[in-house]
């Protein structure tokens, strides 16, 4: 009288395919870890080239209409002047000016604009522009040079005033027409 079980094929698995699941489970937590190195490491690349390297950035965010302009954050290579241009349908017109700003970081600060800019007739948008200064430490816009991109195209920012009675609509529209520059200003400082 045998007492061997009567399902002895189901004990005769062989043992490579009960370990196949713990190899394939630890390679995609391995991959996995690597990954997240791999990003780790150059995010730190990116972060320390943006540290060191010098490059112009200012980010002036679209804002209720009033009598300055709040700057968020601004990024000088070379000492120079932000510039605030009103675009009208005729062409363009300085209405604001900073002080003259030495190269280096600023955060949060004001640049008034002249009177009639705040609510003003005919004006479709508002540009800043960066300039850099001489060495006569005076703003003019024919001898101070404007910082231009790596394309070669002259640096500047586009920024509206926001009506309270369209406030929404003004937002949605901005967002709308250049999606990665909203979302590059609430990122990178």
């Amino acid at each position: 009288m045998d007492s061997a079980p009567q399902h002895a094929n189901a004990l005769s698995v062989p043992v490579t395919e009960l370990t196949k699941p713990r190899k394939q489970f630890s390679a995609v937590i391995t991959q996995g870890f690597s990954v997240i190195l791999i990003g780790l490491i150059v995010g730190g690349v990116i972060t320390a080239a943006l540290w060191f390297l010098p490059y112009t950035r200012v980010v002036i965010n679209s804002q209720p209409a009033s009598p300055t302009i709040l700057v968020q954050s601004a990024r000088l290579a070379k000492d120079g002047f932000i510039v605030l241009y009103a675009i009208t349908e005729s062409g363009s017109q300085i209405v604001g000016l900073s002080t003259r700003l030495q190269s280096g970081y600023y955060r949060n600060f004001i640049i008034p604009i002249s009177r009639e800019s705040v609510y003003p007739e005919g004006v479709r948008s508002f540009v800043m522009r960066v300039f850099v200064d001489d060495g006569d430490l005076v703003f003019d816009e024919i001898i101070d040079t404007p910082v231009k991109t790596w394309s070669g195209v002259i640096y500047q920012k586009r920024f509206w005033f926001l009506y309270p009675d369209r406030s929404f609509r003004q937002w949605y529209r901005i967002f709308i027409s250049n999606p990665l520059s909203v979302l590059g200003d609430m990122i990178i400082p």
